[in-house]
């Protein structure tokens, strides 16, 4: 993620005057923005941004209260470029904190409160945390994939190569078609009957001490997976092993010094998936007669760090809340959704506005970067009432932890399906401690540290 640019000033934080929506005069009459501009030190910079989230220019906010006030010109030089008045509005601050927060709830707690759904990102763009704010853009087909940016990955050319065939990075009539293609090709998949199996296989065959993640979830996560594109158990560990070198590059926590085995492993991740293609699975077949070998294989490519490392740091997130609310879980697809709520261990995916697009009175012009924080959303209080309280029979809108609309996780399916076979056997796991499910800070190297479990026995046969 790009560094945010260095503060104006000292006081930046305090007056939390940054710039961004589209000025209009019922915005002077009303908005809490302009007392909170009118708040700001007499002497402090404040930055002011044009529609597209660029600073265009440092004023004092003496100049911009005169405009709120009723004057309608800045001084000389003071934002020649822009192409919008703009009112106040904070920047995204929340993910600075290192020690992370008690629970996510925590951690948004203080911009719902604020009434603050949509910020400036200080990588760029707006940072979009409204739960409905968040829908709206999911299904404009304008908020449209993002490429990763070339001068970023110049050290990793093949790993960059991969993530650009990939189908999240991609947008336009040929995402749609390789996205229809991947959406026919997953509903081949038994999904039931895969995930029980890779349950039952991973538990061990008496009473033992195992852990979590390591122990339980990897191998189920790997077994689902390679059972779906067609890797025997030896290459489904290879791929593993290659998706873990990945994370030095891809992970909310990346290695740089580490990115050259990232780099390598792009390439054992294109070959393997090449070779699942010869597995003759109902996925791979269906992909491989709609789009060809090269392009299936792209694909499967491209999905193997969400399918196997994403997917693994979900369901171990997303265990330790039901282990927390363990009298309260049920086997059913809603109570692994509100887990999965709770959880939200993928706290944000980009994209891109390939159009002009109006967010209530927010105009975002083609260019604009949009950070969906997702995790934000599922703790949206206007939309989950007490968005920190685990209920597994919550009714109401759909959570946000697959993302929605065009650019959804295709695998939110084999997620769910498999986190109900591990809650289907949780009452034979009993973990060590009790300080779950644990601190949230999803951009810590340390997240999710290892958390021993002792399994019952009796569910293997």
């Amino acid at each position: 993620m790009p560094k945010a640019p260095p503060p104006p000033c000292a006081n930046m934080s305090s007056c939390r005057a940054t710039a961004s929506t589209t000025w209009s005069p019922r915005c002077a009459r009303t908005s809490r923005r302009a007392a909170r501009l009118a708040s700001c030190p007499r002497g402090a910079r404040v930055l002011f941004c044009g529609a597209k989230g660029r600073i265009h220019a440092s004023v004092d906010p003496q100049a911009l209260r005169t405009r709120f006030f009723g004057f309608t010109t800045l001084p000389a030089g003071g934002v020649s470029s822009c192409t919008c008045w703009t009112d106040i509005m904070k920047t995204f601050q929340t993910f600075d904190r290192p020690d992370g927060w008690a629970s996510a709830a925590e951690a948004f707690r203080d911009d719902f409160a604020a009434g603050e759904p949509v910020q400036i990102a200080p990588w760029g763009g707006y940072a979009i945390l409204g739960h409905p704010e968040l829908v709206s853009l999911a299904r404009n087909p304008l908020a449209d994939g993002m490429a990763p940016d070339p001068a970023t990955m110049a050290d990793t050319p093949t790993l960059l190569s991969l993530l650009n065939r990939a189908i999240f990075t991609k947008s336009g009539d040929v995402h749609r078609t390789e996205r229809a293609a991947l959406i026919a090709a997953f509903n081949t998949v038994p999904l039931a009957g895969i995930t029980r199996e890779a349950v039952r296989q991973a538990l061990p065959p008496g009473p033992a001490r195992i852990e979590l993640r390591a122990g339980l979830v990897a191998p189920v996560v790997r077994r689902v997976w390679g059972e779906i594109i067609g890797l025997d158990p030896t290459a489904a560990l290879q791929m593993e092993d290659a998706v873990r070198d990945l994370a030095h590059v891809l992970s909310l926590s990346p290695d740089p010094a580490k990115a050259h085995l990232a780099e390598a492993a792009a390439g054992r991740v294109r070959d393997l998936s090449l070779a699942a293609l010869q597995g003759g699975t109902p996925f791979s077949q269906n992909l491989r007669d709609r789009l060809g070998d090269g392009l299936a294989a792209d694909l499967i490519a491209g999905m193997a760090f969400d399918a196997i490392e994403s997917a693994a740091l979900g369901l171990d997130a997303a265990l330790r809340v039901a282990f927390a609310h363990r009298g309260q879980v049920t086997p059913t697809a809603q109570c692994a959704n509100e887990c999965l709520r709770l959880a939200s261990s993928t706290p944000m995916t980009m994209r891109l506005a390939t159009g002009r697009i109006a967010l209530g009175d927010l105009v975002m012009e083609a260019g604009t970067v949009l950070s969906m924080v997702w995790a934000a959303g599922n703790h949206d209080p206007r939309t989950f009432p007490a968005p920190e309280r685990f209920d597994p029979d919550r009714q109401g809108a759909r959570p946000l932890m697959f993302g929605m609309g065009q650019h959804a996780c295709l695998g939110h399916a084999i997620i769910r399906a498999t986190l109900v076979q591990l809650l289907g056997v949780l009452e034979t796991l009993t973990p060590e401690g009790d300080d779950l499910p644990g601190r949230w800070s999803p951009f810590a190297k340390d997240y999710l540290p290892p958390l021993g479990i002792r399994f019952g026995g009796g569910m293997r046969s």
